[in-house]
């Protein structure tokens, strides 16, 4: 899927889990900055797989500061991949739709923000920033630098070691939600590495039935995305009748 359409899903899930938090009188005090935060990170989690990716937005976003987070993330993908091999995986030069777009890749992704997020209040800043402007150059690219600078200063103005786990977990989520919507084509994603299933350890997994899978870039693609907002908008409005109830 393309990055404005991954980018589009994870806020879609983060607008409806705050739907809920209100909804469910979830306690914010004290904590709104917090969650503010990691909402926009579930959306620059939409996006930063494709990381993996020559081309893709994330990879050019910051030139060649991100450029560089590709090279590195490719030489740990090849790495991995060729170190774990099933006997009916091929070789690949490439390292798209791999360690990135797996569970495990995720849950590192997650893993790794929030350990820099605890190693210092002013790393923390400057991760947040930068991650949150990578989100906002799918949109509009000239913002970046601006998105970066503001992105870190909220991150500071919010630190809280006790809650700061929770920008990991936001992240890795909107991961997720992109690895979902890329099994969602028919290229679909290794989401089960590295379990062995067929004689395969990246073997692609889909989310959908072989007659509903999607081809990238195309007007199936954008039908996809309008039914993201129908069920997002179906999700709110049930969160708010159960609400209502209990």
């Amino acid at each position: 899927m393309m990055g404005k359409s991954h980018a589009e899903q994870a806020l879609c899930v983060a607008v409806t889990a705050g739907a809920a938090l209100v909804a469910f009188q979830v306690p914010l005090a004290g904590q709104i900055g917090v969650i503010g935060l990691a909402g926009v990170l579930m959306v620059s989690g939409g996006t930063y797989p494709d990381i993996d990716a020559e081309g893709s937005h994330a990879t050019k976003s910051f030139g060649w500061l991100s450029h560089l987070l590709h090279s590195i993330t490719h030489l740990i993908t090849q790495a991995l991949y060729s170190a774990s091999l099933g006997r009916r995986d091929r070789p690949k030069k490439g390292s798209h739709r791999l360690l990135t777009h797996t569970a495990l890749g995720n849950l590192l992704a997650g893993a790794v923000l929030t350990g820099i997020c605890y190693a210092h209040p002013i790393a923390a800043a400057v991760a947040v920033g930068f991650l949150i402007a990578m989100a906002v150059a799918v949109w509009r690219k000239r913002w970046k630098w601006q998105a970066w600078i503001g992105g870190a200063l909220m991150a500071y103005a919010a630190y809280d070691p006790r809650w700061i786990w929770i920008w990991g977990v936001a992240f890795a989520i909107g991961n997720a939600v992109h690895c979902f919507g890329d099994s969602c084509t028919k290229s679909g994603t290794p989401w089960f590495w590295p379990i062995l299933r067929d004689g395969k350890r990246w073997g692609a997994s889909h989310a959908l039935p072989d007659w509903a899978l999607i081809k990238t870039g195309t007007a199936n693609e954008q039908i996809l995305r309008w039914l993201t907002y129908l069920l997002t908008l179906g999700a709110i409005a049930g969160i708010v009748f159960i609400s209502s109830i209990i």
